[in-house]
């Protein structure tokens, strides 16, 4: 049969090095956020810079992965509940009625939630899911 040439090029050595750059200025952020909680929206952009590194050399490009993976993990469903009870609370209030033991939790990790969220991320989602919360409560539940 006939054969055809591959398709896939060697990178340039300017284009090698841009890769590199990136891949090296990526792994330092994943070790910055590595000490602290990584919000869900961080570990998308991480994610999404992640698959634009296709010509990284490939040990690198494991470690890389394996990483965003670990922090990825780190953000346990029960304390995504209390990222979002905390962004409600700033944004609303008391005027959102809250459960006692998320109210305590959200309380004692208040800090550590604002520096986890990026700002201009965390404000958009936190009010597109407290305006469908705050559909899906029974009427009266606010006072």
């Amino acid at each position: 049969g006939m054969w055809t040439a591959s398709t896939t090029t060697t990178p340039t050595p300017a284009a090698a090095a841009c890769a590199s750059a990136a891949a090296f200025q990526l792994q330092r952020r994943i070790w910055e956020l590595g000490g602290d909680l990584v919000g869900a929206e961080e570990a998308v952009l991480l994610q999404n810079q992640w698959k634009r590194l296709r010509s990284a050399g490939g040990g690198l490009r494991l470690r890389l992965q394996r990483r965003v993976r670990e922090l990825a993990t780190r953000m346990v469903r029960s304390q995504e509940g209390v990222v979002l009870q905390a962004r409600r609370q700033r944004l609303c209030g008391d005027a959102v009625p809250s459960c006692g033991p998320l109210r305590t939790a959200a309380a004692r990790h208040a800090s550590r939630v604002s520096r986890a969220i990026p700002q201009e991320c965390a404000a958009h989602t936190a009010c597109d899911s407290l305006q469908r919360n705050q559909r899906a409560w029974p009427r009266g539940a606010a006072e």
